[in-house]
C-alpha cells in the first residue's frame, strides 16, 4: 500500500478547511493532478511525503504552471 500526505503552509488555509470538512465532496472545485500511483496532489501544494510501507520520503513540487 501507498499513501501521501500534502504538506500545507499558512496560504493554503482554504483547502486544509476544505479537506477538514466532512459530509462533503473535497475535491469540488480543487485542481489537482496525478503524478503516478494514481493518488491525487492538489495543486498548490508545495510539497508531500510519500510512503510506501517501508520508507517515508519528502518531495518538494513545482508550482502548477511548471509541472
Amino acid at each position: 500500500m501507498c499513501s501521501r500526505a500534502m504538506c500545507w503552509g499558512a496560504e493554503n488555509g482554504r483547502l486544509a478547511r476544505q479537506f477538514a470538512r466532512s459530509g462533503i465532496d473535497r475535491f469540488s472545485g480543487i485542481s489537482w493532478t496525478d503524478i503516478g500511483g494514481g493518488l491525487p496532489v492538489l495543486d498548490g501544494s508545495p510539497a508531500l511525503v510519500h510512503h510506501d510501507d517501508a520508507f517515508a520520503t519528502a518531495v518538494r513540487l513545482a508550482p502548477p504552471n511548471t509541472r
